[in-house]
């Protein structure tokens, strides 16, 4: 599980030095973790653990709620910055963006020739965002192409894990 949350930092570290805005920053967070739960093994492999595993309950909620609050920070500055609606709950954005992604990734294992993880999520957000945020904010999104941005493949992974880099999953998203 040590893996699984150091290539996390990893990760964000390299997230943060492309210095986007509140929002762009979750996007592309989500993208990355979507990424992971899709196709990087030792992920997979660590969230199969922590699922099964009734003495891995700590682990679990530290990723979860981890996920969570970064979310909730990140949704907290962006109606700082001015890109949400006043009255945008970060808090219950945050819970409602995990469950859902939980749901979705559920959902695309359970039926495997229906919408991957990755598209059911390209949904929720094109659902979501206008509703949340500032209008000149999702006008500049929904003219970005986002939505139509590929999705992430296995090889990424595949190659880090042969070479023995502990996390070369493609940082995706918005720019």
């Amino acid at each position: 599980m040590d893996e699984v949350h150091a290539s996390w930092e990893d990760l964000t570290e390299r997230i943060a030095t492309r210095h986007l805005d509140p929002l762009q920053t979750l996007l592309v967070v989500y993208d990355a973790q979507i990424a992971r739960l899709m196709h990087d093994p030792v992920v997979q492999g660590g969230l199969r653990v922590m699922r099964e595993d009734p003495g891995m309950q700590a682990d679990r909620h530290k990723w979860v709620e981890g996920w969570r609050a970064e979310s909730e920070v990140l949704l907290a500055r962006a109606r700082a910055d001015g890109l949400l609606t006043a009255d945008t709950d970060p808090a219950a954005i945050s819970t409602t963006l995990l469950s859902t992604v939980v749901g979705h990734h559920y959902l695309a294992e359970a039926q495997p020739d229906g919408p991957t993880t990755w598209e059911r999520m390209t949904t929720t957000w094109v659902g979501l965002l206008p509703t949340i945020a500032v209008h000149p904010w999702v006008t500049r999104w929904s003219g970005s192409g986002w939505s139509q941005r590929p999705a992430p493949t296995a090889e990424p992974y595949e190659r880090a894990r042969r070479v023995g880099v502990a996390d070369a999953g493609p940082s995706s998203g918005t720019s």
